[in-house]
């Protein structure tokens, strides 16, 4: 599973999902997760933000959008859901919890 998630530093609730997003790379070796930082900035403030926000999952450095066939998400955070197939099983707008990232994942199992 990959879960791609929309962030960008000036949205709380962005910030505050981080913590859940990491743990939930941490904590499943099925479940592969990545950043999108929306405003797409230069490498070097790219590299300060991720820093001076604690992501510890890799972040694209190119918006996937296209890759799975939607349209950019206007409303942040948003977050994909893909499946081990490469198939977009959902699209999720607001903060998320592990929990509720699992529970997402293990409905369309």
């Amino acid at each position: 599973w990959l879960i791609v998630n929309y962030w960008a530093d000036w949205c709380p609730p962005c910030i505050k999902e981080i913590p859940e997003l990491a743990a939930l790379a941490d904590n499943h070796n099925d479940i592969e997760v990545f950043g999108v930082n929306y405003d797409m900035p230069d490498p070097e403030t790219m590299e300060k933000q991720i820093e001076d926000l604690n992501i510890t999952f890799p972040v694209f450095n190119q918006d996937p959008h296209a890759r799975f066939g939607i349209e950019r998400p206007t409303v942040l955070p948003t977050t994909l859901i893909v499946n081990p197939s490469g198939e977009l099983q959902d699209s999720l707008v607001g903060p998320q919890t592990e929990a509720s990232l699992l529970d997402a994942i293990r409905s369309k199992d």
